[in-house]
């Protein structure tokens, strides 16, 4: 994730809230990563702010992992799409076809 320090300038209030929660989020979003996709969760926390930053702020509870609650609200967003992703690729990889198709019994057509 684009990481933002501190130096001697002014900060709009969306850059200082990212610097004041990145490592929150980014913690917040592995946590609800499976252990093989802990190296997306940068990727997701930037999605997160991007989704965050272009959506107007709605009044949502705190969370309790110290991501406000408008950021934590963004977060699941993204991990829910992201999760939903993955399965729905994993549903199309075919899996090996163990089915014995038997023919089709002989019908008798009355004349």
């Amino acid at each position: 994730m684009t990481t933002i320090a501190h130096t001697g300038r002014r900060y709009s209030k969306a850059e200082q809230e990212l610097i004041d929660h990145q490592d929150a989020l980014l913690g917040y979003i592995t946590s609800r990563l499976l252990v093989t996709d802990w190296h997306r969760a940068d990727d997701l926390a930037q999605q997160t702010w991007t989704q965050a930053l272009s959506q107007p702020r709605r009044s949502h509870a705190p969370d309790t992992d110290g991501v406000p609650g408008w950021i934590a609200y963004q977060a699941r967003i993204v991990l829910r799409r992201f999760l939903l992703l993955r399965l729905a690729v994993r549903e199309d990889v075919p899996a090996p076809a163990a089915v014995v198709r038997r023919p089709a019994a002989p019908v008798a057509v009355a004349v």
